[in-house]
């Protein structure tokens, strides 16, 4: 079904704004980001499921629109106290939204796309949005709270993450890579890191991370990537490149910073 078969068969069995005492959410049938308004014509009444069907519509019928990518994401996962008769979506729709959303990200919002490219977000910015997320999506305020995947999700997800956990090095392009950067040839050769510096970076090591196999179930939390890496016995950059996103695994494991953990990740 398209998304205007979809509005156009709600327009011809109910109506407009036919949802009567039932909670309902008002639509834009032809979003603002593509030229709509807030004209009485332009606009509907949605079951909270109608919604997210009409946003999930429009998102994969415009993927290079990340505004719509945006909302569908949104609309997934992004969900307080005050909006609990927004619709649950299913792991399976929830794991369909985050795929598009990620790769839409990675597409549009990398390098000279990025509208923060080459700015520096200031410290006290830093500091509110921290705030802002503490606690935010653990427990009863997170959408997935107290679900679980089926065990087709289970093995779709796998699919997934596998298809791009990408590669490893042989023990010989290691061995190369490894004199290559050695004496000169190194970028820091000849530089120490500041105090200032040298602070940031062991308060980056100090975060408690998370560890997943490669279909994320989750193994154990650390108290810090320098703990883990002191177990498994490999550098500790290993582990924060993965939490950071750039890079996908390493060693056979996935890796979040606590920050980023879901509730229901760790049950």
């Amino acid at each position: 079904m398209t998304y205007n078969d979809f509005i156009e068969n709600i327009l011809n069995t109910r109506g407009r704004f036919a949802c009567g005492e039932e909670y309902h959410e008002r639509h834009h049938i032809m979003p603002k980001c593509l030229g709509g308004t807030n004209d009485k014509e332009n606009l509907i009444d949605l079951y909270a499921k109608e919604h997210f069907i009409a946003h999930r519509l429009l998102a994969l019928e415009n993927p290079n629109n990340s505004k719509l990518i945006w909302a569908w994401w949104g609309m997934t996962n992004l969900k307080d106290k005050s909006q609990q008769e927004r619709y649950n979506v299913t792991p399976e729709e929830y794991e369909e939204a985050r795929k598009e959303f990620t790769k839409t990200m990675s597409l549009n919002f990398s390098g000279k796309n990025n509208w923060n490219y080459g700015r520096k977000m200031s410290e006290e910015a830093k500091r509110k949005m921290s705030e802002a997320k503490k606690g935010k999506y653990l427990g009863p305020d997170n959408p997935h709270y107290g679900k679980k995947h089926s065990a087709e999700a289970r093995q779709k997800i796998s699919e997934f993450r596998k298809s791009y956990t990408g590669w490893h090095h042989s023990e010989e392009t290691r061995h190369k890579m490894s004199e290559k950067a050695k004496g000169e040839n190194n970028g820091m050769y000849g530089k120490k890191h500041t105090e200032e510096v040298k602070k940031k970076i062991s308060e980056k090591f100090s975060i408690p991370v998370y560890q997943y196999d490669l279909d994320m179930n989750f193994i154990k939390k650390w108290g810090s990537a320098s703990e883990a890496a002191r177990y498994y016995n490999f550098a500790s950059t290993n582990i924060t490149k993965v939490c950071e996103h750039k890079a996908k695994t390493t060693h056979g494991y996935i890796w979040r910073y606590e920050s980023e953990v879901m509730a229901d990740d760790v049950e």
